[in-house]
């Protein structure tokens, strides 16, 4: 088989050398070679080679550009010898070139690598032998649950003080919860004291111990985690329960259910609601417990339902109930700017959509849109009654539009009165069938006839002063939008975490 001798010919500065003949001649007759048979080759424009050589004995002859030959050594080539350079070929050692010295290192490599061999089958021997002690040795570890599968125990209790890791079920003794487990056992001491460790298949944890004092016991505290939430019940001190972070509202969540003390429950179109709209809503629920029994008629409550609405529309607007153990009672209000007005006459009333109709709204005093009144025209009107305007067509002729008419029940038209309770004026209203209402002022005159005061002159309403009249206004849906950075959880369980500061 022919080896392949080939690679880059190149001077001392590395330059490769181009058109360089480079002959082989053979030194003896091989199987295949003649003594004294050349071949040639010469280089390319690289001063790559590449020569396909027969086994046997040469001379390497090189010429340069017709330059006088020149000898530059012997080369050796094996039928088993490996591709290489011609540099390689030429400096591998021929026979010649082996020495006594050569021979004397040889032999003493070989001694060497016998002594290694038998270093080896030695260690390999040590290394069975510890094999075998590590094997003996875990079975300690084994045995005590660590690396293997489950090892089922019949009683969480540690008698012998030592640790292992152990698989327990409901028939168990001395296990916490009510479903199957595992338990870690950490010896304390020599007492036998110990602390365990234990989780169960429903994702619930509990740490225990057992002392001398109380022997075959142990006494558990259960863990809590994102995974499982501690209840009213689970907490002990409900001082701090609930009184900070905020929270994103339930989606239609269950007043009607809110029977434990539960402060700041938050919920969108609750059931039990008070406003009887789709807003949000803020739920206070105080109780005390007349027995232990967990159960709803064991507890006596107030709840306290705070308005927010749709879009802020029921701020300030706050409802109570309370439980008697069988059956809430009717929700009833409490007073405030939000769902009471003042009239013009400075008597406090029920509110709803309110329009306070004046002649001249320039020339008011400051109290005409206190309460959160706003003007529309020549009128002001409250958040309820937002879209509503007034105008001035005449000497004590108004038009207000944007409403459904006057209320349907319930308070409808103030008029001022002097200092006496007296009537300043006479007041006289139509509603269209669009729900335009037209509001006519007039002086009050006294019919001899019929005895009873009757429309006189018309007139503007008096300066300064105003009449207050009670409106019907359309549905209105609307969409609430919340800045996300003000939730931060979602939670619809009978869970405290929704409580607000």
């Amino acid at each position: 088989m022919m080896v392949l001798i080939s690679g880059v010919l190149k001077g001392p500065y590395g330059d490769s050398r181009s058109g360089v003949t480079i002959t082989m001649r053979s030194m003896k007759t091989s199987s295949t070679v003649l003594n004294l048979a050349k071949s040639q080759s010469v280089t390319d424009n690289t001063g790559r080679y590449s020569l396909n050589v027969e086994p046997g004995a040469y001379e390497v002859i090189v010429s340069i550009y017709g330059a006088q030959p020149e000898r530059i050594g012997t080369i050796e080539v094996y039928t088993d010898s490996l591709h290489g350079t011609l540099n390689d070929f030429l400096r591998r050692p021929g026979e010649s070139d082996i020495t006594p010295e050569i021979v004397q290192t040889v032999d003493r490599l070989r001694a060497e690598a016998a002594l290694s061999a038998d270093k080896s089958a030695a260690s390999a021997a040590a290394a069975k032998v510890s094999e075998q002690n590590a094997a003996e040795n875990s079975k300690a570890v084994t045995a005590a649950g660590f690396g293997v599968g489950a090892i089922h125990t019949a009683d969480v209790f540690s008698s012998n003080n030592q640790s292992c890791i152990r698989r327990y079920t409901t028939a168990t003794a001395n296990r916490p919860g009510g479903a199957t487990g595992g338990v870690l056992v950490l010896p304390v001491d020599g007492g036998p004291s110990s602390a365990y460790f234990a989780t169960s298949v429903e994702r619930k944890a509990w740490i225990g111990s057992s002392i001398p004092a109380a022997p075959s016991t142990i006494s558990w505290a259960r863990l809590f985690s994102t995974a499982d939430l501690p209840g009213v019940a689970d907490i002990s001190d409900l001082k701090y329960w609930g009184l900070t972070k905020g929270v994103s509202a339930a989606s239609k969540g269950n007043f009607n259910a809110q029977m434990q003390s539960r402060r700041g429950y938050v919920s969108t179109d609750p059931i039990g609601n008070p406003f009887k709209d789709v807003g949000t809503y803020f739920l206070d629920t105080r109780s005390w417990a007349v027995t232990q029994t967990g159960t709803d008629d064991s507890y006596r409550t107030v709840q306290t339902c705070y308005g927010y609405g749709v879009s802020a529309a029921q701020t300030g607007k706050i409802a109570v109930r309370s439980w008697n153990g069988t059956a809430f009672t009717p929700w009833v209000w409490i007073w405030s700017e939000a769902n009471t007005t003042v009239d013009g006459n400075g008597f406090i009333k029920k509110a709803s959509p309110i329009a306070r109709l004046s002649a001249a709204p320039e020339h008011m005093q400051a109290d005409y849109l206190e309460g959160g009144f706003a003007l529309a025209g020549c009128a002001a009107v409250n958040g309820e009654a937002d879209g509503v305007s007034a105008e001035r067509i005449s000497v004590g002729v108004y038009q207000l539009n944007g409403s459904l008419g006057l209320a349907k029940e319930g308070w409808t038209i103030e008029v001022p009165q002097d200092i006496n309770g007296n009537r300043l004026c006479f007041v006289e209203t139509a509603t269209d069938s669009d729900g335009g209402i037209t509001v006519k002022i007039s002086k009050r005159r006294f019919d001899i006839d019929t005895a009873t005061v009757v429309a006189g002159e018309a007139m503007d309403i008096p300066e300064g002063r105003w009449i207050d009249l009670r409106l019907a206004m359309p549905a209105r849906e609307e969409v609430e939008v919340q800045p996300p950075e003000a939730l931060v959880s979602n939670d619809e369980t009978s869970s405290e975490t929704n409580a607000v500061s």
